[in-house]
C-alpha cells in the first residue's frame, strides 16, 4: 500500500444574520474548520481518502450583542473514493461566553462528493431558515 501524509488545511465562512425564535433576536455565525487528511491508492489501484474535520463557531447576538462559542467535529473520520458521494449531519451545544443566558443546540449538514478525477467538493448546507436547526436547552449548570 503506499503511504501518504496527513495533510492540514484551514478555512472559516461566515453565515450572515438570522432570527433564532427562542433567543429572540437575530444571531450571525462564524465558523473557524481545520481538516486533517490524507489520500493514497492501494497496489490494486483503489483511491482512498480519509479525513477529519474540527470546527469553532462563534454566534453573536445582533441586538444584544451576546456571544456564544460552539465546537464541532465530523463522525470520527469519513473514508471514500473516486466517484463517492456521502454526508453527515452534527449536533454541536452553543454555551455563552458570558454569564449564564440560554444554551441551545443546532445542527451542520455536510455533504462530501468526490467527482471521478478524484477532486473532493464539500457543501455546506446551511438550512432554509437557521430557526429550524436551533433550540434553546436553558441557562446556568
Amino acid at each position: 500500500m503506499a503511504k501518504s501524509q496527513w495533510q492540514i488545511d484551514e478555512f472559516d465562512f461566515i453565515n450572515p444574520a438570522e432570527y433564532v425564535s427562542c433567543l429572540d433576536e437575530h444571531v450571525s455565525q462564524h465558523v473557524w474548520v481545520t481538516t486533517r487528511y490524507r489520500e493514497f491508492e492501494t497496489p490494486s489501484g483503489t483511491s482512498h481518502y480519509i479525513e477529519h474535520w474540527t470546527w469553532d463557531a462563534e454566534w453573536i447576538g445582533q441586538l444584544t450583542g451576546n456571544v456564544w462559542i460552539g465546537y464541532g467535529r465530523s463522525p470520527g473520520s469519513f473514508h471514500a473514493g473516486k466517484g463517492e458521494v456521502g454526508q453527515w449531519t452534527t449536533r454541536e451545544l452553543a454555551i455563552p461566553v458570558v454569564g449564564d443566558g440560554p444554551k441551545f443546540r443546532y445542527n451542520q449538514r455536510f455533504k462530501y462528493t468526490f467527482n471521478a478525477n478524484g477532486d473532493l467538493k464539500v457543501l455546506h448546507e446551511p438550512p432554509l431558515a437557521l430557526d429550524d436547526w436551533v433550540r434553546c436547552v436553558g441557562s446556568g449548570d
